[in-house]
């Protein structure tokens, strides 16, 4: 009877455990509503981990406290995995004593990995805390830690510290360590350091070794560098500062194309070697849908993607969809909203591939930022990032060249319009309607509005497009609603299509300053500033200077606001800042501020050298020998970086008459102060761009020796 009795347990106990592993195979295979049902049953007739795995989908679901209840009542049916679990879940709520006293427990129950656990948190409030010898005892515990129960994760964290307080040479021997003690992921950061060094060869060499040890995102890595490579080639040369012709470029393109596709094929093989690992597959079908003209994929199975914690997804579904670059569902912000807590507490499922900026691309920004106040020092910087392979410094370019060769900008903007860049389409449309093809243009430049492409929406405001610019902006209205409320705030302010209403276009602009949008300040501030509010221009103008630190406009609306309080110095300083950023000041504030400067020489020069720098700057193109003279002038008064201009200048020689004229000015100075009374006095017949602040300039003069 006995030998029945124990014979119908063990049975009963082996159905039990066929149903725990086909209701596991239920919620592993997405049916959570019937894993649920099933688990519900088990976990009644006390089974642990049924009650365990139904704490995972409450989870899930978002129900947190019921996540917690079903984990508690795992860990007291003996399943010893659910401590960690509910620590887990306590540190996300920020209840970290808590969550202290569960994994103290786990680590008490022999769960090491919960051990692991505890000491990171620790290292974390003892670095909240400022607690230097508390982070040094973690430090210390880790150490021995990793080394007695054999857990060479331990040693990551230590790196980890090493290399956020920029001991590099410290970090890389703890991850080292891990790598060596069988912690091969552990490789993986020492490659990422590599990079951030510069050490491109070194890395790619190490993430090939780790493939070879079965590490999936080392093929996975190797992928993403080969098709960063792939989006810019390093060409040695420009083809558009290189091409004298339409034809010329295009020809230079094909050979570009040519080592590209070379370049991506290297990395879809190593996609591929990646496997079954979600990333990697997620960049295969990412690149297949860019190939086949499809940049907006398929919005379901990005989803999906970014559900399993796949960064890259989730990034794409912000810059298609957020931005209303592609048409986007119902209910999408409320989706994204939810990714982006999940990513922000998990910090994405994946080993992320090594970010960083390349020096291209660094290029390219500081060619942004000089083209207003510099163009030729721009010009140079975009050069460099082109001859890398930015195709963003290209089309930079393109707009540089647009009067000088308008059939060599058409075919840059063409090319790279026909393979979907938005700004490319908008700058192709503007050329367009300069030769009268209006047609052609808004065709253009609906499609860079349809792609979400901020200005190209402004433009088709300004063009009298009303409505079609507005149904492109309520598309917006939920994933930008910054944009949506700045541009209905300019379309009621202007009377775009409606009756004006000042009252509502303030609305809007307050709406997008709750948004947290910086333009939305600046608008305020200058709003404020027209209606003698300066207290409340000055609050705004600073808060929008926080988040645009060199805006020529915003620092120019600043020094009329201190000129407003009395504070000429201050004045002075900001106007100084905002020339240096491409502010073009009017007569008028000049007029008032040499003025006011009589018996401030050192603010006087300091005006004024700027001016000149901005002048020489400005006409380097247009009219050369006035660019040297006024340079020239900068450099008398010791204008910081004129000497560094004129060498410049030395540089951009191009006849020989421009050369005759940079050398008579070396043997005569006196060349100059002649050349610009010659100027001055055309400038008086004449309308040429810049001619009052030229001839303020020339007549108010910087120095004696001018």
């Amino acid at each position: 009877m006995k030998r029945v009795v124990l014979f119908l347990l063990a049975l009963l106990m082996f159905v039990s455990c066929a149903d725990l592993r086909r209701a596991e195979l239920l919620y592993l295979q997405g049916k959570v509503e019937e894993a649920s049902k099933e688990l519900k049953e088990l976990a009644d007739r006390g089974f642990p981990r049924a009650n365990f795995l139904l704490g995972k989908i409450a989870l899930e679901e978002g129900d947190t406290e019921k996540a917690i209840s079903y984990f508690k009542r795992a860990y007291e049916l003996g399943y010893v995995p659910a401590a960690k679990e509910i620590a887990t879940l306590y540190m996300s709520l920020g209840d970290e004593e808590e969550a202290l006293v569960w994994l103290e427990i786990a680590a008490e129950k022999g769960d090491v990995s919960a051990e692991y656990l505890l000491y990171k948190y620790r290292l974390q409030i003892a670095l909240r805390e400022g607690d230097e010898r508390g982070v040094r005892r973690v430090l210390k515990k880790l150490n021995y830690f990793a080394r007695a129960k054999k857990f060479p994760k331990a040693y990551v964290l230590i790196g980890d510290y090493y290399y956020q307080h920029g001991k590099v040479e410290e970090a890389i021997k703890y991850y080292r360590r891990a790598y060596l003690n069988g912690f091969t992921k552990a490789g993986l950061k020492i490659a990422s350091i590599y990079l951030s060094l510069g050490k491109k060869k070194v890395a790619m060499e190490l993430y090939k070794e780790l493939y070879a040890k079965g590490v999936k995102q080392a093929a996975y890595r190797l992928g993403k560098l080969y098709e960063k490579e792939a989006k810019s080639v390093e060409l040695g040369y420009c083809p558009v500062a290189d091409a004298k012709t339409a034809e010329d470029y295009l020809r230079l393109r094909k050979e570009i194309e040519k080592k590209k596709e070379a370049v991506l094929k290297e990395a879809i093989e190593w996609y591929r070697r990646a496997g079954d690992y979600l990333p990697a597959r997620y960049r295969l079908l990412r690149l297949k849908w860019i190939s086949s003209g499809n940049p907006c994929g398929d919005y379901q199975v990005m989803l999906r993607f970014a559900q399993n914690g796949v960064r890259d997804a989730y990034k794409d579904l912000v810059k298609l969809y957020a931005a209303g670059s592609c048409p986007a569902p119902e209910g999408v912000s409320k989706v994204l909203s939810s990714l982006e807590r999940r990513f922000a507490l998990e910090g994405g499922r994946q080993e992320r591939a090594p970010q960083g900026v390349s020096e291209a691309t660094k290029w390219v920004r500081e060619a942004k930022r000089l083209l207003t106040a510099a163009p030729s020092k721009a010009k140079v910087y975009l050069e460099k990032a082109c001859r890398a392979g930015s195709e963003d410094a290209e089309i930079e370019l393109a707009s540089l060249l647009k009067k000088k060769n308008p059939a060599l900008a058409e075919a840059v903007f063409l090319y790279h319009a026909s393979k979907g860049n938005p700004k490319a389409m908008f700058l192709l449309a503007q050329l367009y309607l300069e030769k009268g093809l209006k047609e052609k243009a808004f065709s253009w430049l609906e499609k860079a509005a349809s792609l979400g492409y901020r200005p190209a929406i402004d433009y088709m405001l300004d063009q009298g497009e009303v409505q079609k610019a507005l149904e492109f902006v309520k598309r917006l209205k939920d994933t930008d609603p910054c944009f949506y409320h700045l541009v209905m705030s300019k379309v009621y302010g202007e009377g775009l299509g409606v009756k004006p209403d000042f009252k509502k276009a303030l609305e809007h602009l307050k709406l997008a300053d709750q948004k947290n949008c910086p333009q939305a300040k600046l608008r305020l501030a200058q709003i404020y500033y027209s209606s003698g509010k300066y207290k409340k221009a000055l609050k705004y103008v600073q808060k929008y200077l926080k988040y645009n630190k060199n805006d020529g406009l915003a620092l120019a609306l600043l020094a009329k606001i201190y000129l407003k309080f009395g504070n000429t110095e201050k004045a002075v300083d900001y106007l100084v800042k905002a020339i240096e950023n491409g502010y073009s000041p009017q007569l008028l504030e000049l007029q008032f501020l040499f003025n006011d400067l009589k018996d401030k020489k050192i603010r006087k020069m300091k005006l004024s050298n700027a001016l000149l720098i901005f002048l020489a700057d400005k006409l380097v193109d247009s009219n050369f020998n006035a660019s040297v003279c006024y340079a020239y002038r900068a450099a008398l008064n010791r204008a910081t970086g004129a000497a560094i201009f004129i060498l410049r200048l030395g540089t951009r020689v191009d006849t020989q008459e421009q050369a005759e004229f940079l050398k008579k000015v070396a043997e005569n100075p006196k060349v100059c102060a002649k050349y610009l009374r010659a100027l001055q006095s055309r400038l008086r017949r004449g309308n040429l761009t810049l001619s009052s602040l030229i001839e303020y300039l020339s007549s108010v003069g910087s120095s004696k020796k001018g």
